[in-house]
């Protein structure tokens, strides 16, 4: 679809607009002449959702977020438009007119209520309504609707305008003030007092579903966590009582701390041990060392005896010596060998002596004595520590039999005590949850504490009419609805129509065009002259376009050819037949169609008949009759039967000068044409065209330029400046 076809077309039907969008805003002008009158009464609730105070031990107050205040007020809307809420509000404004003992416009109008009061039989409007209370009335109604599925008040509350929940929720309005806490209601009706106290009834009702909502939501919290605290509770009592049972089988009082002391008790007695194992080593290596000295005191004896014959019989040689000095014995031989004897055994002594010595002395020149006191000493020293060293020995492994023992005690331990810090964490979690749910029980409290800022007010003027915005809207409507079947026309459109669609299905250049001729006839021009042009246009294109056919020449036929029946081959025909007599003259148009005025034409016209053997015809003679030959004639004009009835005889046609296929731009291009499209395009020998017939005066003058009467001045400044835009 393009633009300039809708602009087209939309001038063209033009008196569309005016003439449906009219109408149409004619019947709505009519059908809303009787419409009631409507009343309109709005009333304002302080809601404190997001501004509203709370109960904080902080002294901070609960921060709402933008999102949080949101679905807070989408909650009190939903609340307000449920079916439940409006259903209440129903059943209370029902008790409420049918409880009044007189009439009252301030409630409801006196011809509503006995309009209310007649869909009740006498014995039910007395079994229900309590004359002057309305609380009783509303008890009453409540029971029997419910006890009865179908039942006045069900037809009611199902239908009325005034009592249907469906009813009222089409007439209410909620909205959220602006970004505050105000929630605004408006309610509309045709009776000014059911206004007012519908609208009352609902703020009254709203807010104390709303605020037993709430409270039923904090109060099963608060009891879920008390239930979830006393189970906790449970657990945390046994979990300490198997702990402690534990802890009293095994005389455990810090096992972590009676481990330590035992792994360090441990390591003392190791080092203990390893202590007196140095010690006991070192005192027999002590031992072993004194035992060595005192070993050399058994040859003292030996050196006692020996010296004390060498002093014995040095004092006999010195004896000897003075006894011959004494008696005046001179010898001085015998007196120097007893001499040299008596040195001799001097130094005899000596090394006795000095050996003597040495065993009763240590290399250190430590007495013996002193050594054998040591010796003592040590041998005490390694005894003790020989016993000390059992004991440890007999500690230490009472010790690892108590750390085998103790050990494993510290898996369970660890266990039943993280078992009691679960159950403790458990306990003390869920003891938050409830002092957090009974902080928002307060809180929820404080905050819900809503309050009417605006109360409902009996409306006493209606509403203004919108019966002309109503009318307005049915013709803008109307508008709207023929443009959109104009443009889904257009956009539906799949017949050839244009030119360039010709030339696209059929795959060959368009080369004339013929107009409707109803509706050239309509716009007041003359048929004859239109058709002239056109033909003129189409035989000028054959010659440019074709080689040049002098006539009288051998290939002097032009064939015309279609795929269905009344695409308008013959009218075609007759126009090109007229007008190449008056240039060439001698003009033959064969058609397989009679013509009834053939007498009254200046060219010759011929018809024949489809036998059996038209397909092989290869000879234009087989189809013509009299004495001249066709070669004679300037052109033949040979209008061929419809592909969709005869076949073709392709023979001949491939012997024609020019061959022209005519498409009725009105209808669909279907298979049939494609096929037909396929064997002419085979025929490489003959030059082949497309004439577009029935063509819209629209499209023609795409092609062929202004086909009108002269145009005004408006019209050519419009066509021009759509040009441009387009």
């Amino acid at each position: 679809m393009e633009i300039k076809d809708l602009l087209r077309q939309l001038y063209g039907k033009w008196w569309l607009f005016v003439i449906f969008p009219t109408m149409l805003a004619g019947l709505v002008y009519y059908l809303t002449g009787k419409t009631p009158k409507v009343y309109e009464s709005s009333a304002v609730v302080y809601t404190g959702v997001a501004s509203g105070k709370s109960f904080d031990i902080g002294g901070g107050g609960v921060r709402y977020d933008f999102n949080k205040s949101n679905n807070a007020f989408d909650n009190l809307i939903l609340t307000v438009r449920s079916r439940q809420t409006l259903e209440i509000v129903g059943l209370k404004l029902l008790a409420q007119h049918l409880s009044l003992e007189e009439e009252n416009g301030l409630i409801i109008a006196q011809g509503n209520k006995l309009e209310v009061v007649e869909q009740f039989d006498p014995e039910t409007f007395k079994e229900l309504v309590v004359r002057g209370d309305e609380k009783k009335t509303y008890e009453l109604l409540t029971a029997y609707y419910n006890s009865r599925p179908s039942s006045v008040v069900h037809y009611l509350l199902a239908e009325h305008p005034f009592y249907a929940p469906m009813k009222i929720s089409g007439k209410l309005k909620a909205s959220r003030k602006f970004t505050s806490d105000m929630l605004e209601l408006v309610y509309e009706s045709t009776d000014p007092g059911v206004c007012k106290n519908t609208l009352s009834l609902l703020v009254e009702t709203f807010m104390e579903r709303h605020q037993k909502m709430r409270g039923r939501e904090n109060e099963s919290a608060v009891r879920y966590f008390q239930e979830q605290l006393e189970k906790a509770y449970q657990k945390l009592q046994e979990s300490e009582a198997r702990l402690k049972t534990f802890i009293s089988q095994n005389g455990i009082l810090n096992f972590y701390e009676q481990g330590k002391n035992l792994d360090n008790y441990r390591n003392d007695v190791e080092k203990d041990e390893q202590q007196t194992r140095m010690t006991i080593a070192g005192a027999e290596s002590t031992l072993k060392k004194l035992e060595e000295e005192i070993a050399k005191a058994t040859a003292r004896s030996e050196i006692v005896d020996s010296l004390y014959q060498l002093r014995q019989e040095s004092v006999k040689i010195r004896g000897q010596i003075m006894a011959g000095n004494l008696y005046g014995v001179a010898d001085q031989e015998r007196e120097e060998r007893l001499r040299l004897k008596l040195e001799s055994n001097n130094e005899k002594i000596k090394q006795f002596v000095s050996g003597l010595y040495r065993n009763d002395f240590s290399i250190e020149g430590i007495p013996l004595s002193e050594i054998l006191q040591e010796w003592l000493h040590v041998f005490l020293e390694r005894e003790r520590q020989l016993s000390t060293l059992t004991v440890a020995r007999e500690t230490r492994e009472f010790i690892e039999r108590r750390v085998d023992y103790f050990a494993p005690l510290g898996a369970e331990l660890k266990k039943l005590e993280r078992e009691v810090t679960v159950h403790e964490n458990q306990y003390l979690s869920i003891l938050h949850g409830l002092n957090q749910a009974n902080l928002q029980k307060q809180s929820s409290e404080m905050a819900e504490n809503m309050e009417v800022v605006d109360d409902p007010y009996f409306p006493r003027n209606p509403q203004g009419s919108k019966r002309l915005i109503l009318v307005a809207g049915s013709f803008f409507a109307g508008v709207m609805l023929i443009l959109a079947l104009i443009v889904l026309k257009l956009l539906l459109d799949n017949t050839v129509r244009t030119v360039d669609r010709a030339e696209k299905y059929s795959g060959l250049k368009c080369i004339g065009y013929y107009g409707e001729q109803e509706q050239i006839q309509q716009k007041k021009l003359e048929i004859p002259a239109v058709n002239l042009m056109c033909t003129r246009q189409l035989v000028s294109q054959l010659k440019v376009l074709s080689d040049v056919n002098k006539p009288y020449s051998d290939s002097n036929i032009i064939t015309i050819c279609s795929s269905k029946e009344n695409e308008g081959k013959t009218h075609i025909a007759r126009q090109i037949a007229e007008y190449m007599q008056e240039l060439y003259g001698d003009v033959l148009l064969v058609s397989h169609k009679d013509s009834e005025e053939a007498a009254s034409l200046e060219y010759l016209c011929q018809h024949y008949e489809i036998k059996h053997d038209f397909l092989e015809l290869e000879d234009i003679s087989a189809l013509t009759h009299g004495d001249k030959p066709a070669n004679a004639f300037s052109y033949i004009i040979l209008v061929l039967p419809p592909y969709e009835l005869a076949s073709l005889p392709f023979k001949l046609m491939q012997r024609a000068a020019e061959l022209v296929y005519v498409i009725d731009s009105t209808r669909i291009w279907t298979k049939s044409d494609s096929k037909l499209m396929d064997l002419l395009l085979n025929m490489k020998s003959v030059n082949t065209w497309v004439v577009l017939n029935k063509m819209h005066s629209i499209d023609l003058e795409d092609v062929m330029g202004d086909i009108g009467k002269r145009e005004g001045k408006v019209k050519k400044w419009l066509k021009k400046m759509l040009s441009k835009l387009l």
